[in-house]
């Protein structure tokens, strides 16, 4: 899964005619409402696998 991510970053940047915009955004978007409802959706689904 952590390389699926990486690849899908590393692609995302390379989109982007400047590279730090696209990082910004990606830094920005790690902080959003809806990436922390996936986040916890994500450890609920580890958790329920693990136990």
């Amino acid at each position: 899964m952590l390389a699926k991510i990486t690849v899908i970053v590393r692609h995302l940047i390379q989109r982007f005619a400047n590279p730090n915009e696209a990082r910004a955004l990606l830094q920005a978007q790690q902080s959003s409402a809806e990436a922390l409802e996936i986040k916890r959706h994500a450890v609920r689904l580890l958790i329920f696998v693990v136990t």
